[in-house]
């Protein structure tokens, strides 16, 4: 569809893996961003645990994608308990860069023109307009 051009298409890639492994990690699996920055190497010793126990392993994540001439918007929910999306950092503060928990949602910011959720905080929309040219 020609909507961007191949950079913008690198970042819309990088965008949707960052809003799914979100939606895996801190959603389906409530993870905190916390238990990612001090557990280091055991970090994916916890995600095996949990994606192997009940309620964790029977969630799911769902994404539906809209594609037009003049857009791509992209919905990825998880089923976990949300978050409220106002509590988050200030992601552009210096200290918050260096953590690798804030440069995901920084990234999604960066490379989409729309992000929102829902009320819940378990759902990310992504809309990414065409590139003018």
């Amino acid at each position: 569809m020609q909507l961007c051009d191949e950079t913008a298409q690198i970042r819309l890639g990088i965008t949707l893996s960052e809003a799914m492994t979100n939606a895996i990690y801190h959603g389906n699996l409530e993870l905190s961003s916390e238990q990612r920055n001090e557990d280091g190497p055991n970090w994916f010793n916890s995600v095996q645990k949990y994606s192997q126990e009940a309620p964790f392993r029977d969630r799911k994540v769902q994404v539906a994608a809209n594609l037009s001439g003049e857009s791509a918007k992209c919905v990825i929910r998880d089923d976990g308990r949300g978050f409220d999306p106002a509590s988050l950092p200030d992601l552009r503060d210096d200290a918050n860069l260096a953590k690798a928990s804030s440069r995901g949602l920084l990234r999604i910011r960066c490379f989409v023109e729309e992000v929102s959720y829902n009320a819940s905080g378990n759902e990310i929309t992504l809309i990414k307009r065409r590139d003018k040219s």
